[in-house]
């Protein structure tokens, strides 16, 4: 993910590449454009949203919005895991509002943790990332679920129902 410069709207994104070795999969092209379809679904204060999907000179890409900040994580570590209570019950509501929202328009992110979360400055959280994000009605449409056998997620924040049937999981397993 590159910072870069939208030169028709004059503003920064966030911008996805695709590597060129995964691209020739299209497997992996189709997942790539799932993930940007899943984000586009959503338009909310706090999730980072999609301005574009697209290929140029052989480059898939998505450009999300740019979120100026710090991770969650980055945050805990400089403050040694100790966020004061008041900034922990605002930016866990705000993610909660976002993911509540997600919800709404069936998508799961699947990957949620403290280096997905962004803080901006002025202290309001945003959820990024959606990388493994899924729309559940798209799936229930189409048929297409993660093969199984194939467990998706981080280790450590991974919900226990994803790590045993990552095809059943749904926006429960956010939370």
């Amino acid at each position: 993910v590159l910072k870069a410069r939208d030169l028709d709207l004059g503003r920064f994104v966030a911008l996805k590449i695709l590597p060129p070795e995964m691209a020739v999969d299209a497997e992996n092209v189709n997942r790539f454009k799932q993930e940007a379809r899943a984000a586009a679904k959503l338009d909310h204060d706090h999730v980072a949203r999609v301005y574009h999907c697209g290929e140029d000179q052989g480059l898939h890409f998505i450009a999300f919005e740019f979120v100026e900040g710090e991770n969650l994580r980055q945050r805990m570590e400089a403050c040694g895991g100790k966020i004061p209570v008041r900034d922990s019950i605002k930016l866990m509501y705000q993610v909660a509002r976002g993911l509540a929202h997600a919800s709404e328009r069936g998508v799961v992110h699947r990957d949620i943790k403290p280096s997905n979360i962004i803080v901006t400055p002025d202290g309001n959280a945003k959820i990024v990332d959606m990388g493994l994000a899924r729309s559940l009605l798209d799936v229930r449409a189409s048929g297409q679920l993660t093969h199984s056998g194939v467990t998706l997620g981080t280790f450590d924040y991974i919900s226990p129902e994803q790590a045993i049937e990552p095809r059943l999981a749904d926006v429960r397993s956010d939370i």
